[in-house]
């Protein structure tokens, strides 16, 4: 007897779970989607406010450099948090 799967045998077990399935990855697929979306817009968000305050930084004076690095720095705080998946802060 052949042991290949018979495609008119039980299949509508199979088609019930496989659709199952398919509806759980579909939506972890659009969750993860999202995520990724706004993981990248905050993202956007903090790198162009990087060139902006980098753009005051070569413009200034010595003292005003050192205020600016802070600002900087904080930024760059912001940036780290919102790669490692906070994207909501």
């Amino acid at each position: 007897m052949d042991d290949t799967l018979n495609p008119e045998e039980n299949t509508d077990g199979a088609t019930a779970e496989n659709a199952k399935l398919f509806e759980e990855l579909s939506a972890q697929t659009a969750d993860l989607s999202k995520k990724i979306a706004d993981t990248e817009k905050v993202v956007r968000e903090h790198l162009a406010e990087l060139e902006k305050q980098l753009k005051e930084f070569r413009k200034a004076d010595q003292e005003t450099k050192a205020i600016l690095l802070t600002g900087i720095a904080d930024s760059l705080e912001d940036l780290g948090r919102a790669r490692g998946g906070d994207a909501e802060s």
